[in-house]
């Protein structure tokens, strides 16, 4: 808490780049409970990370820790590299085991390369096409767990880069909503659709199409009261 305090504290680059350095090192060669206590500080001043001068040296310290063969460790570590998205721009080598681990049969570490995936796509377009057919591919997965499959379209609201990627990640949200029509998909659907339309621009007649008929349609209020929500993202000439 206090190492947090001071990064939030100070304006000194030379000062923020050395204290995460010292956090990199300190990820490395500490335990789990210490690992849990430095990814609970840079959860807390995650705009520092932009100060690194250094970036590199801290990505291999919590890179060598998800090479590790213990679970919780290598969770720890997935989850560190989610609060660091800004540095991981062309850390090639952690997409890449990234997206190996989202196959991983340890849940918690499955659920934690699932949301780093998602917030990394939406901050870097190597990463959004490189997944999207691993993302796709669990997000209408019968054996997918329901958790994990909201992260999915979690994954693919981000897929906006190009209209091509766009499309077909629309295509599998609207899929996912009607192979898999429970309340939390259908919400988590509209809402993924809604935010992949507006920063595309790509499909905003099949958006505006499906958050119509689920007004009119749909008998869940909860669901409805989504896809009312969803509609004043539009302005009143996209309605036409």
């Amino acid at each position: 808490a206090g190492i947090a305090l001071l990064l939030k504290g100070t304006t000194n680059a030379a000062m923020c780049n050395s204290a995460m350095l010292k956090l990199g090192e300190a990820f490395q060669r500490g335990d789990n409970v210490l690992r849990l206590c430095i990814l609970q500080a840079l959860r807390s001043c995650r705009s520092q990370a932009m100060c690194l001068f250094n970036s590199d040296r801290v990505v291999k310290r919590v890179h060598s820790v998800f090479q590790s063969n213990d679970p919780l460790a290598r969770s720890l570590a997935v989850w560190t590299f989610e609060t660091l998205v800004p540095l991981l721009d062309t850390q090639h080598r952690v997409h890449s085991d990234l997206r190996d681990a989202l196959g991983s049969r340890n849940r918690h570490e499955q659920l934690a390369c699932a949301h780093c995936i998602a917030s990394l796509s939406g901050a870097c377009s190597s990463m959004a096409d490189s997944s999207s057919s691993s993302v796709s591919c669990l997000a209408l997965a019968i054996t997918t767990p329901p958790d994990l499959r909201l992260v999915m379209l979690r994954c693919l609201s981000a897929m906006s880069h190009t209209p091509h990627m766009a499309c077909d990640a629309s295509k599998v949200i609207l899929q996912a909503i009607k192979d898999y029509p429970t309340r939390d998909v259908c919400i988590t659907g509209l809402r993924s659709l809604t935010r992949l339309a507006t920063r595309s621009r790509v499909g905003l007649d099949v958006c505006l199409e499906t958050l119509r008929s689920t007004l009119r349609e749909e008998a869940r209020q909860d669901v409805r009261e989504e896809a009312a929500a969803c509609l004043s993202y539009f302005s009143p000439a996209e309605y036409i």
